[in-house]
């Protein structure tokens, strides 16, 4: 891949130009067309750079590939970091460190925090007060001694050794990430080892395969399978950053990735980089970088998040990457987004310090009425008593009130104070302390919670919350990872309308024994074909359907099967990474996508790599193959299907697509009908087994027409008009294009993949349930799968009444209130004697969501033992939850 250097006012690859001449209104700011700051801006005061001279404009670069619009900033918000500068580095980012803290205290902010904390609590308060008031003489039964001093300080103490326990895992933690070392370069051509900590803005780092990285860098090389064709191509692990564990591709320099070989390449290298102040926008990256490689100069090279890597993720498939530092320490967008640690309060706790703040109330007023009663008796009564009239005249008062009456009553409500306040036991923290640290201790020691396959036992990280445990009343809980054990395999598929695949799944094998027929035995796999991960598959009129030397009379069946496994091989976003022991292993967004393109390996297409617009494949009988990948229409949950543009080794044009069935189906060209009918048909066998299924299509593609199309859509995607539309869920041109393109669609087949039921999940389930607690399973699975998984863990029995509710059975919204409303009323008529579940699909549930129906669906809801939602949305989930939350405070 050869680069050729731009001429200032040059527009990139990306479709963007270089920024306005020196002259524009030095104010402008990095603004969105909506009149708002594209990113915000952080305070960084010991390592922001001072404000240069308005000449130097940063190039603001989203990370969309298609063109946008270019606008300027000031460099007060930009940093400047240079290449093999140290000096100016210094000069700017001096103060600057790498060093991370995510402690709770330090040795100097522990005693005003815990201090702080400490008093919070209104016990703590309480006698903090009581001991100040047994130093005033006047008042003080102790003779002004604290007496409650000694064990106020005793309580304190114990709960500050339980914070410093709990902080030192933190302090811990952080030292590990400080003391770990990294590769920097040195004198521009030696590696030296280096602490984390030490690492400064405009180093250049070597960081090697599966280290982490130590700060934010710029990629300026990578390790290259060809050195003469580079591509720039690494890829990262971001699961400590966004949770996900498929690994992300990330490209260097184009100016630089072909350049460096060897550490003493950087002697080659000058260059500066204008980039985004500090902020915790993981996602997202702008800068540019004017730089000289070996006397050639390639000014204003556009950066974006793709050319970054970021802190806390690690490099994977690839030995090496020199890389610049752009970020350190708490400028990283990994610690802009982290928060510091926050106390925790449980709801014991909260009722505790109501309860002692009633009481303190109550002795106040007891106080109040005693004191009261002392100044009334000494004042009047005494006064009068003749049983305290002396034998002599003169003694016949023998009490006379001296002073102010309102001192005295004041005086005597302190004493009073301090003579009751033992209502409120001293021990009371301490006690709950010392049993909340034993709970934690028994939990961690807890075998039945103890996996040993990872050696990991339960850890108690906030033992102040253990009791909430206790008072769980819902469990909302996905299906997949969470009741199964989200490992795929592919058992099953249907291919121009013959299904082919054998052997029951767990699950059905659970439904055959509820209907009391005969379980047959398991089909064995030929011995002699290797075994292949994420693949339990066993079919011989597969294999002979896809032989290539086979019967002339299954040509078409063949050539469908052949197409339909080269489907499943190229669209998809796996990532295959090469092990230390040359094995490959396929890294996906999803386990269903690593279980599909392990069927399609176990079936002769073997997906080998992937480069920029390229995927390779090897196919048994015919070699290596390779496909043009001109466009990628991603997955997300409102689409629910993928799609790729590939131009195959013939030259021909097609799109491949795979997703949910309703949507595969609704797209659908009339000639694909009858083979509709018949892979529903196989579909919703697979789901009665409690497979996964997906439907697969495709279309041939005309040339002229794509290209027509394909540049409405890259200028669609770099509008940042239409971008925002999309964020919001308005109609906008990027979704009418993807629907466009996803029309007019050919049914090839259909997949189905079965992921297991965790080991023990019915019989924990059924102790939730035995326990009262109520158990919601919200699942994107179809509705037969979704019951019958739900038999299957003994969520359901035949002894719950199940309340069915789909588009089917109620295709408008009063027929969905009349069936729930109906329900409920059957329920309240029966007294609670019978047992309920509610089993409702996405589109239904998306009704009865409504605001006018809410308290319709909580009616029943909430009366039932467990609900099944399935064929929903992440949304939908969100929703459900907040059902309850909103409008069930009591529930936990």
């Amino acid at each position: 891949m050869q680069h050729e250097p731009k001429q200032p006012g040059e527009a990139t690859s990306e479709g963007l130009t270089d920024p306005p001449p020196p002259h524009q209104d030095a104010q402008d700011k990095v603004r969105l067309k909506d009149g708002k700051d594209m990113y915000r801006r952080v305070n960084t005061p010991s390592t922001a750079p001072p404000a240069s001279s308005s000449s130097e404009r940063l190039a603001v670069v989203t990370s969309s590939s298609a063109p946008v619009s270019t606008t300027s900033t000031t460099s007060s918000d930009c940093r400047t970091v240079s290449l093999h500068d140290a000096a100016h580095n210094s000069a700017l980012f001096g103060t600057g460190t790498n060093v991370v803290v995510t402690s709770k205290y330090t040795t100097f902010s522990f005693l005003p925090k815990f201090l702080f904390e400490s008093f919070c609590k209104v016990a703590n308060l309480f006698f903090l007060v009581v001991s100040i008031l047994q130093t005033i003489k006047p008042i003080s039964n102790t003779y002004g001694v604290p007496t409650n001093a000694p064990t106020l300080l005793f309580v304190i103490c114990i709960d500050a050794i339980f914070a410093i326990m709990e902080d030192l895992r933190r302090h811990q933690s952080d030292d590990a990430a400080n003391s770990a070392t990294c590769h920097v370069v040195v004198d521009k051509n030696t590696v030296a080892d280096r602490l984390w900590s030490h690492v400064k803005v405009g180093d250049v780092l070597q960081i090697r395969n599966r280290e982490v990285i130590p700060a934010d860098v710029l990629i300026l090389s990578v390790e290259e399978p060809d050195p003469n064709v580079p591509s720039g191509i690494c890829y990262v692990e971001t699961k400590s950053l966004d949770g996900e564990t498929n690994l992300k591709l990330r490209q260097a320099l184009p100016a630089t990735m072909g350049s460096l070989r060897h550490t003493a390449d950087l002697l080659k290298l000058e260059g500066t980089v204008l980039c985004e102040t500090p902020n915790p926008y993981i996602n997202k990256f702008a800068g540019n970088m004017d730089v000289t490689v070996d006397g050639q100069a390639w000014p204003r090279e556009p950066l974006s998040i793709k050319n970054v890597l970021l802190r806390g993720c690690t490099l994977r498939n690839t030995d090496w990457v020199y890389a610049l530092v752009l970020n350190t320490g708490s400028d990283t967008k990994i610690m802009q987004s982290a928060s510091s640690a926050p106390t925790k309060w449980s709801d014991v706790m909260i009722t505790l310090n109501k309860c002692i703040g009633i009481l303190c109330i109550g002795l106040v007023v007891l106080c109040s009425v005693a004191a009261t009663v002392f100044v009334t008796w000494q004042n009047q009564i005494a006064r009068e008593a003749w049983y305290l009239h002396g034998t002599i005249a003169a003694n016949k008062v023998v009490l006379e009130t001296t002073g102010d009456a309102i001192q005295t009553w004041f005086i005597m409500c302190f004493y009073y104070f301090l003579l009751l306040y033992q209502v409120i036991p001293i021990s009371l923290y301490v006690s709950l302390t010392t049993v909340k640290f034993l709970q934690a201790m028994f939990m961690a020691w807890d075998l039945k919670m103890y996996h040993a396959e990872s050696d990991t036992p339960a850890i108690v990280r906030t033992m102040a919350l253990n009791e909430e445990l206790g008072q769980i009343s819902y469990i909302f809980s996905d299906k997949t990872g969470t009741l199964t054990c989200n490992v795929m395999d592919f058992r099953k598929c249907s291919i121009n309308g013959v299904s082919y695949g054998s052997g029951l799944t767990e699950i059905g094998r659970a439904a055959l024994k509820r209907a009391g027929q005969p379980i047959p035995p398991e089909p064995q796999a030929d011995p002699t074909v290797k075994s292949i991960p994420y693949v339990n598959f066993v079919d011989p009129a597969l294999d002979a359907a896809m032989r290539r030397d086979g019967d002339d009379s299954i040509a078409l069946q063949r050539q469908k099967c052949h197409q339909f496994f080269e489907h499943l091989a190229v669209c998809h976003t796996v990532i295959p990474e090469k092990l230390d022991s040359g094995e490959i292993r396929l890294s996906a967004s999803s386990p269903d996508e690593q279980a599909l393109v392990a069927g399609a390996q176990y079936m002769g297409y073997t997906f080998e790599s992937r480069s920029v617009g390229k995927a390779m494949l090897d196919v048994a009988g015919v070699g290596k193959k390779s496909y043009e990948i001109l466009e990628v229409l991603e997955f997300n949950s409102t689409r629910k299907r993928m799609s790729v543009v590939v131009r195959l080794p013939t030259n021909e044009l097609m799109l491949y697509t795979k997703g949910a069935d309703m949507m595969i189906y609704a797209r659908l060209h009339p000639s694909s009908k009858a083979l509709e009918a018949i892979t529903s048909q196989h579909m919703e066998q697979y789901a009665d087994d409690g497979l996964r299924t997906l439907a697969l299509a495709v279309k041939s593609l005309d040339e002229s027409w794509f290209a027509t199309w394909s540049a409405k859509y890259r200028a669609a995607s770099g509008s940042i008009d239409e971008l925002d539309k999309r964020k919001h869920g308005q109609p906008n041109a990027i979704d009418t294009l993807m629907e466009e393109m996803e029309s007019d669609l050919t049914l090839i087949g259909a997949t189905a993949i079965e992921d297991k039921l965790q080991r023990g999940v019915p019989e924990c389930l059924s102790s939730l349930s035995a326990a009262l607690i109520k158990v919601w399973m919200l699942t994107g699975d179809k509705e037969e799968t979704a019951i019958n998984i739900g038999y299957a863990c003994a969520l359901l029995d035949n002894a719950i009444v199940q309340v069915v509710i789909n588009m089917d059975n109620c295709p408008t919204a009063d027929a969905i209130r009349d069936k729930l409303a109906a329900a409920a009323d059957a329920f309240h008529a029966k007294q609670g004697q019978d047992r309920y579940a509610l089993v409702i699909d996405g589109e239904a549930l998306e009704v009865a969501l409504k605001p006018d129906m809410k308290h319709d669906l909580l009616g029943l809801a909430q009366h039932c033992v467990a609900v099944i939602c399935c064929r929903v949305s992440p949304a939908q989930k969100a929703e459900m939850v907040m059902l309850i939350r909103d409008h069930l405070p009591e529930a936990r």
